[in-house]
This record gives C-alpha cells, structure tokens and sequence, in this order.
C-alpha cells in the first residue's frame, strides 16, 4: 500500500524562500484565513444582548441561612447575574484574546466602535453595580481595572525634583533680631 501524496508545498515553504510573511498577508488580502464569527455591527450586538438577556435570565442562587428563635433558618436568594467580558466571550464561543486581538482593534470603525460600546455596556454595569452594593464592589473595581494600584510620586515643577532646605541650629550666644522685616 502506497502512502497518499502530500500536497505541494507552497513556494515561500521552498528552502531558500526569502520571506514567508508576504505569503500570508497576500493570502489574507485575497479573502482566505479564518472569517470573522461575527462579521458586522449588527450581529455584534446581536449576540450581546442576547448574552445580557440570557444574564437576566438566569440569576445566580445563593443559599443563606439565619437564625430565628434558636432554630436555623435556610433559604435560596437570587441575585442578578454580573455581566462579564470572558462570559460574553464564552456566549459568543470566542476567547477573551479573540475578541480584544480581532473585534476591539479590527480595521473597520463601526465593528471596532461597536467592541468598544459592548466593552464599556459591561463595565459601566460591573462599576455601578458595585457602586449600589449590588455586586462586590472590590471585585467589580478589580474586574474593570478601576481598583488598579497607581505609583504615587512625588515631585516639583514639571517632574523637577522637590528642593531640600537645611536648617542648621542656632549657635549659642548668636544674636537674633526681635522682628523680622517681610520686604
């Protein structure tokens, strides 16, 4: 039995080939890589509120339990479920790279504009939710990166370092006058 035969190799996989690169920037141009899952504005949005519909929909359960008179108490709370990017990712069925790599820095403006506005739909409800107490407000700052550490530093007129006196203690039997004139 004979092995099947391998397809030809394309010429920039040829040794000596001097750039691979423009093979593929040239495949791309002509249409072939992988397409966009979701390849307009339209279905963009469509996707995502189907997502914040299917959030809606589907709280969170949480059990509790309390006392009342010596015996305890146990209940199932619900609580809105928080939107996320890497839940809207899995809703889409994209990675959290894909969509940052591909939908927020994509060469048409209103698909780029779009990823921009679902981006910010989903912070602005992580941040007022936390606001509200409706959500960890630590988690929520974390989450959108508002919680993030800045370095403080210290410094004088346009960056300059801040100038340092020296006082040096007054000498014994040194004569100070009783009032000093502020001209």
């Amino acid at each position: 039995m004979t092995k099947p035969a391998l397809p030809p190799m394309p010429p920039s996989h040829v040794k000596g080939s001097l750039d691979r690169t423009n093979t593929i920037r040239s495949y791309r141009k002509q249409g072939g890589g992988r397409q966009l899952k979701y390849p307009s504005p339209e279905s963009l949005l469509a996707v995502a509120e189907d997502y914040i519909k299917w959030a809606d929909k589907n709280p969170i359960k949480v059990q509790r339990a309390t006392t009342d008179r010596g015996s305890i108490l146990r209940y199932v709370e619900e609580k809105r479920r928080p939107l996320s990017m890497n839940g809207l990712c899995s809703h889409m069925g994209l990675g959290r790279r894909a969509f940052d790599t591909v939908y927020l820095v994509h060469k048409d403006d209103s698909i780029r504009e779009t990823a921009e506005f679902i981006k910010n739909v989903i912070a602005t409800d992580l941040i007022e939710g936390g606001l509200v107490d409706l959500y960890n407000a630590n988690f929520a700052a974390r989450l959108t990166g508002v919680g993030d550490s800045v370095e403080a530093r210290l410094g004088g007129l346009n960056g300059a370092p801040i100038p340092v006196l020296t006082i040096q203690p007054i000498a014994s039997g040194t004569f100070l006058p009783t009032e000093v004139d502020d001209n």
